[in-house]
């Protein structure tokens, strides 16, 4: 009998994977929410919502996303946006609109704000939920099961409702837990399990979108957490991360972790989150350890009080190294932030951050932001008066402040990292199993090689669908005629294009429409190209490296803004890898080298990596 249940898909794309690296921590959990609250309100009598599955999300290119989603020929399609996926949400929506033009496409997340008009303005937007999503959504599956598709329902714009009332909050939790209890999301096995236990936050950070997301503090019964916990250790789940914004910030905190300790007797599962060190006193810090907290992130931000002053975020020093120190002694690995650009800090009070995290040195760890001006945030409604200058598209970097211009954010950033003896954000390694002999063997007699297949099919309603391969890369010898590309559907996001030629210089218009084929076709993916000189090494070029930068460079993607304020500077999305052995070095120059090292990073084959190689930049893969 044929299925009459409308199709709904749901997707979360991830952060955009930088380098060969595997998609990891993406998990659809507000897709999971929006799921379980429909279905709890009897609407999965109508709509056959799916979830497209992990694999999908977070191995597929840009194509094949789209042509994974089309190929359900859905009547709703709705995405989860945040700063790092909303540009490529939107570039998949737009082929939709074009595949499925009676679709409904409705976004939501913390990029769906009133003040983001470039968003919301998207032709191929219908709909769009603002503020939390759950009795939204449910409200708009309700009103278009009925054939009513263009409601004014608090919370949801659409062209005919562009300034919705407000969403009132939900006014328990527990009506969306838990979507992993109901099977919508899959145990997380030997992974991170995700669990919101408070929404709302008393805090109110200029930075921060969330106080306006969430206008009041809700919590998760302790029932529901403890559930959460035993689930976990049924399915050895090895680690659950709190998402609250501020974990001390529950008035039963304590209480909270005696009963965390309680589940977790043996430590099986081991804890992380985010929280204030104020307030943190001894009893506070071994409570924490005995519930198997393991990490803890803290932010510091400044403490120049002026930039505290104008964030809303008063530091009390005293107490916040007080509550430091006493995690750490505690045995709590902590990672301390602090931001660069914030709005009354100048080049010497970041200096005095960077100064006074650096007596932490060795106890803890560091993380450094720049700060985004984001939508629906109080420096986003006050840019204009606190001369804020900052990227118009994601993600929103700041280029400018009264007291700080972006070579000195630049320049503080390369500051800590030396006071604080870490890299932030460095561009990635070149991974050795790119050249291991089995995923790399011939095929087709050596023309055309694979560096990884993997098929999978989406989990929820494809049973019917033939599986889609996900090519990680393919390895092309130019010398040779008939060698072949994938299909742009079948590439996967995180793309390797490795070219051998015996004459460089020969292919290099060929080399040149290989990567402009594969930035045009998945714009929004990471690509890789490696370049191995199978005959003289000194047919390649630094021309040839600098005319690939380019193209890389005129791709306008989050992650190439992303890494065009950040030290390492270049294309973020691609990247040049030159592979020599040790024997091109006897025939190549030093000047040679460090030409190409301006616009590519050499891979030595084999040979140890001299310390001079090293601190070119260089790696190695012997």
């Amino acid at each position: 009998m044929r299925n009459s249940r409308s199709k709904v898909v749901l997707a979360q794309l991830p952060i955009p994977p930088v380098g060969p690296y595997p998609v990891r921590s993406n998990v659809p959990l507000a897709a999971g929410f929006l799921k379980l609250f429909a279905h709890r309100k009897g609407l999965t009598r109508h709509f056959d919502i799916e979830i497209l599955s992990e694999n999908s999300v977070n191995t597929l290119g840009d194509r094949g996303l789209v042509a994974e989603i089309a190929a359900r020929d859905p009547k709703i399609i709705g995405f989860s946006c945040y700063l790092w996926n909303v540009e490529r949400t939107l570039w998949a929506a737009e082929r939709l609109r074009d595949e499925l033009p009676n679709a409904l496409i409705v976004l939501g997340g913390p990029e769906i704000s009133l003040d983001n008009y470039w968003v919301l303005e998207n032709d191929a937007v219908t709909h769009a939920v603002i503020g939390e999503g759950e009795a939204t959504f449910a409200e708009f599956l309700d009103a278009c099961s009925n054939d009513q598709y263009w409601p004014k329902i608090a919370g949801l714009w659409h062209k005919n409702n562009r300034n919705p009332a407000p969403r009132a909050p939900l006014a328990h939790l527990d009506d969306v837990a838990s979507p992993y209890f109901e099977g919508i999301l899959e145990p997380p096995t030997g992974r991170t399990l995700f669990l919101e236990t408070t929404r709302g936050c008393r805090f109110h950070c200029g930075y921060c979108y969330y106080p306006k997301q969430h206008h009041s503090i809700r919590s998760l019964s302790g029932g529901e957490v403890a559930a959460h916990v035993n689930f976990a250790l049924e399915h050895d789940v090895k680690e659950i991360f709190i998402l609250d914004p501020t974990i001390n910030q529950r008035v039963d905190f304590h209480d909270f972790l005696r009963m965390l300790a309680a589940k977790n007797k043996d430590g099986r599962v081991k804890f992380s989150g985010e929280l204030r060190a104020e307030g943190i006193d001894e009893e506070a810090a071994r409570l924490l350890r005995e519930a198997n907290f393991h990490e803890l992130e803290i932010g510091l931000q400044s403490v120049n009080p002026k930039a505290q002053e104008l964030m809303g975020r008063p530091v009390n020093l005293e107490a916040w190294e007080r509550g430091v120190r006493n995690l750490i002694e505690a045995g709590i690995r902590t990672r301390l932030d602090l931001i660069l650009g914030l709005p009354g800090d100048c080049p010497r009070t970041v200096r005095s951050g960077i100064e006074y995290l650096s007596r932490f040195q060795g106890e803890a760890e560091f993380q450094l932001f720049q700060l985004s001006v984001l939508p629906g945030t109080s420096f986003r409604e006050n840019a204009g008066r606190l001369g804020l200058q900052y990227q118009v598209r994601p993600p929103y970097y700041v280029l400018q402040t009264p007291s700080l211009n972006l070579e000195q954010i630049v320049s503080l950033s390369i500051d800590a990292e030396e006071a604080l003896g870490t890299s932030f954000d460095a561009p990635p390694e070149p991974e050795p199993f790119w050249l291991e002999p089995e995923l790399l063997a011939d095929a087709c007699d050596g023309k055309r090689a694979s560096i990884s297949t993997g098929g999978y099919s989406s989990l929820s309603g494809a049973e019917n669908l033939a599986p889609r391969i996900a090519e990680r890369g393919v390895k092309i010898n130019l010398d040779e005629s008939d060698y072949e590309m994938p299909a742009a559907e079948r590439r996967a996001v995180n793309f390797t294009l490795h070219l051998l030629s015996s004459d460089f210089s020969r292919d290099a218009g060929t080399v040149c429409e290989l990567v402009a084929d594969c930035l045009k076709a998945n714009p929004h993916s990471s690509l890789q190209v490696l370049l191995e000189p199978t005959g003289d090494p000194r047919s390649l070029n630094a021309e040839l490296t600098h005319d690939i930068l380019s193209l890389y460079c005129n791709v306008n993607t989050y992650l190439n803004r992303y890494y065009s304020v950040q030290p390492y500077g270049g294309a973020g999305a691609a990247r040049t890898y030159v592979l020599l052995t040790s024997s091109a070095r006897e025939r190549m120059n030093e000047r040679k080298l460090e030409g190409l090292r301006e616009t590519a990073a050499i891979v030595w084959l084999d040979g140890e990596l001299s310390d001079e190689d090293a601190a070119n930049g260089d790696y190695s893969l012997a």
